[in-house]
């Protein structure tokens, strides 16, 4: 009858701990875009001062920058994004700026974008799985 009970807890914990790896997975991997929700994640309008102003500059450069959108296949199949921006002069120097959790890019590095563009390097800006036009 020990047996019994035993096997039958072990199961209920086997199933509570599956069932709470797959919920964390879901949490820390969406299987979505962030990219509509890109004004959510920005809030330029709660921006003050020198903080605002260095991200409106950013903002600026970054949409009149030359940039290229770069996608590839990871090996389970998925579409891999990041966005390329060449320095003015070739050079084998390149930065990669990768976001925090739950983020975009241009959020944690808009106002660093020109800075980098200035010290003369190429730029490449990854997007982490879920998020922005990954998959």
């Amino acid at each position: 009858m020990k047996k019994g009970w035993l096997a039958g807890g072990a199961g209920v914990a086997a199933a509570a701990l599956a069932g709470g790896a797959g919920y964390f997975y879901a949490l820390s991997v969406p299987r979505k875009s962030f990219a509509a929700e890109t004004k959510t994640y920005l809030m330029p309008e709660k921006l003050e001062g020198q903080a605002k102003t260095l991200y409106e500059a950013g903002m600026a450069w970054y949409q009149a920058a030359e940039k290229e959108d770069v996608h590839v296949t990871s090996f389970d199949g998925l579409k891999l994004h990041a966005v390329w921006m060449p320095a003015d002069e070739e050079t084998k120097t390149t930065v990669i700026v990768v976001h925090g959790y739950r983020s975009i890019g241009f959020r944690d590095f808009g106002a660093m974008l020109p800075f980098y563009h200035r010290l003369g390097v190429n730029i490449l800006m990854v997007d982490d799985r879920g998020h922005g036009e990954r998959e």
